[in-house]
């Protein structure tokens, strides 16, 4: 007779919050609604716990059932035997709504049904064995035929083997017997002393992403929010258990318990902030705001916040470009930045020129062909703005941006823009450059105050002042002199907020109104990459969220700091496996994006000294936590070292990415 066996608990069943005794917590609140206690949640959910181990020094053993847990609460509380029944099936009524089926085990329990004679499950557990038979038929695991059996009921439990010996009696000694469970002592070493093939089945275990939110331990009891969020987390993270590669899995796995809940709680602030704002309609900006406004359209209804929400087609260049007036230093700001990277294929693009129709007078100047994309230094950088003097180029950009403005808001007003509607545009960050670019070139062409716009970001790497009563808000604001998060962070949360299709380089006006010009239809290496699983695994968690968790108690500025505290461990210490997945993200398929390289490399230690010396060498953004997991460096590791030390100096008077404690407060007061 071949037998397989299953844990119920955190291998076929898993629940909503990540722990089970903060079910005890959930199951407080609803008792002390009832009026059955008088009592906190966090203090009947200690009790909870203490009664269970004190039924079990009553009786000697630790198996005990829910009635005998509950005798010893009902002298607790004083309560009447009908009292004691009522709250014993409130705590069975509170896990029947948090439990959830793991969704890779519904597959296993199939498979081998297709191999085995008998099919058993087994539970060290104090729920009555008719409740946790409902269950699973309810979840579709049980079948005619199938055999349950519970500790309580038998008085002997998988962790002391005298349930695998009962079993085995009611089984008539079984040949062939397979266990799958999640506990590495009863569900596996026990189950091997009996004789039994063992499987561990770890993937309901909270992940290390999941234990920021709710630390291992039932100490760590409290707050219920964190436990449930965390719950929320796996069950997404379990969602993607079909996935075929480990690349793929990395990528779902990332986006349900880091890149997820950052949105979720940076979009959900977004509309928190638009409503308070008295704003009725907010642009999500390309490419960045692709994925957000997905997530806008599935928070807002559920958190009762009704904003129109829309896609809007724009970017740094074509709006730079329509932004700019005379051939003066804002037009050299933009075109050949002094203190960002840019090269010679970048500058042209940025002024709407093709160097490919300069390629003679670019040779004379110096610029080889072959060096087009390659970083220019300050003094090539000179040099080119001179040439593009020489060259009277001037009055060619300022026809360039006088059609790139005159499409750009005629754009605009087909889109709404100008109906008169309290709006906002949303967008990652980091200087408010887009929202300066739009203003000025929105004034340029059809004067001062046409509209006000409210910028929403999650990030402002520095304080700017908004013309025209124009206004700038940010979900975490930063100060890059001294924010540990430089650019390799702020370039992964770009990466994070990837689109489907290619940058946009201006508009055109065709017969059904006006389109805007892409670089390319679609973002082909992204998307060959793994994008739409990205997309899918945010909105996975996005659609959980909103389903099982009620947002008006979502502590939103608790919520922040703790998926802060998840972006920072991913950071600063990733697994090789989300090292080589996003480090190998592609850049550079744009024309005029300057980040054109990988953010992990995988160099000698040679080339690692000497970029780490000489800024010129390194990669545009370079994850150096990322590139150190990919392969060991001394190198890396000493300057990792020295720089935690001074971040944490830095941490000892300063919060949330630099941000002085006085400024947090005010935050968080609007907040």
């Amino acid at each position: 007779m071949r037998v397989t066996s299953f844990d119920v608990f955190d291998t076929l069943l898993t629940r909503l919050v990540a722990h089970p005794h903060d079910i005890f917590l959930e199951l407080g609140a609803d008792l002390k609604h009832q009026r059955f206690i008088s009592c906190t949640a966090l203090e009947f959910a200690t009790l909870r716990t203490g009664a269970e181990r004190e039924a079990g020094e009553r009786l000697s053993h630790p198996d005990v059932s829910l009635s005998e847990i509950y005798t010893v609460l009902s002298e607790r509380f004083g309560w009447d035997s009908q009292q004691t029944i009522e709250a014993m099936n409130s705590e069975t009524a509170v896990e029947r709504r948090s439990v959830r089926s793991n969704p890779g085990a519904v597959g296993r329990v199939a498979r081998a049904r297709l191999i085995s004679d008998q099919i058993v499950f087994i539970s060290d557990m104090y729920l009555p064995p008719e409740v946790i038979h409902s269950l699973l038929r309810d979840l579709g695991f049980f079948q005619p035929g199938d055999k349950l059996f519970v500790s309580n009921a038998v008085s002997g439990s998988k962790a002391s083997g005298k349930l695998y010996q009962f079993i085995r009696g009611e089984l008539s000694n079984p040949s062939d017997w397979s266990h799958f469970g999640d506990n590495n002592y009863s569900d596996c070493v026990r189950a091997g002393e009996s004789g039994i093939k063992a499987e561990l089945v770890s993937d309901c275990s909270l992940s290390r992403y999941e234990q920021v939110f709710r630390p291992l331990g039932v100490d760590s009891l409290g707050p219920l929010w964190r436990s449930k969020v965390a719950g929320i987390m796996r069950l997404a993270r379990l969602s993607g258990f079909d996935l075929e590669t480990s690349h793929e899995r990395t990528i779902w796995n990332t986006g349900t318990q880091v890149v997820g809940p950052l949105l979720f709680g940076f979009v959900f602030w977004v509309l928190r902030e638009a409503q308070s704002r008295g704003l009725q309609r907010l642009y999500f900006i390309a490419r960045d705001g692709q994925i957000l406004q997905r997530l806008a359209r599935i928070i807002a209804p559920a958190a009762g916040i009704e904003i129109d929400c829309r896609y809007l087609f724009g970017s740094r260049q074509a709006w730079r470009l329509a932004a700019l007036g005379d051939f003066d230093e804002v037009a050299r700001k933009w075109i050949l930045p002094a203190a960002d990277r840019a090269t010679l294929r970048t500058a042209f693009t940025r002024a709407g020129l093709d160097p490919n129709h300069f390629v003679n007078e670019l040779e004379r100047a110096g610029f080889n062909q072959r060096t087009w994309n390659e970083l220019l230094d300050t003094d090539e950088k000179e040099r080119l703005w001179i040439l593009f003097g020489a060259l009277k180029l001037d009055e060619k950009i300022r026809e360039n941006s006088v059609s790139a403005r005159h499409n750009l808001c005629q754009y605009l007003r087909q889109e709404g823009f100008f109906d008169g509607t309290p709006l906002g545009i949303v967008d990652i960050g980091w200087h408010g450059n887009l929202q300066q670019s739009l203003r000025r070139a929105v004034d340029l062409q059809l004067g001062a105050n046409q509209t006000k716009l409210a910028g929403l970001y999650f990030g402002l790497v520095d304080d700017f002042e908004m013309p025209n009563g124009d206004c700038a808000a940010a979900f975490w604001p930063m100060q890059r002199a001294r924010d540990p998060f430089k650019t390799e962070k702020l370039t992964l949360l770009e990466v994070f907020t990837a689109a489907d299709h290619g940058s946009v380089i201006g508009y055109e006006n065709k017969s059904t109104g006006v389109v805007p010009v892409l670089q390319s239809e679609k973002n082909d290496a992204a998307i060959e990459w793994g994008l739409p699983a990205l997309q899918e695994s945010i909105l996975a968690f996005a659609k959980l969220m909103v389903a099982e968790f009620p947002l008006s108690e979502l502590p939103l500025i608790e919520y922040s700091e703790a998926c802060r505290q998840v972006y920072r461990l991913f950071i600063s210490r990733p697994e090789r496996s989300e090292a080589l997945t996003w480090g190998s993200f592609p850049f550079g398929n744009q024309a005029n994006e300057v980040v054109r390289d990988f953010l992990v490399t995988d160099w000698s230690e040679w080339k690692n000294l000497t970029a780490l010396l000489d800024h010129s060498r390194r990669p545009t953004a370079w994850w150096l936590e990322g590139t150190l997991k990919r392969r060991f460096s001394p190198s890396l590791y000493l300057f990792l070292v020295a720089r935690r030390i001074r971040e944490k100096y830095r941490r000892q008077t300063s919060n949330v990415w630099g941000q002085p404690e006085s400024k947090i407060k005010i935050q968080n007061e609007r907040q």
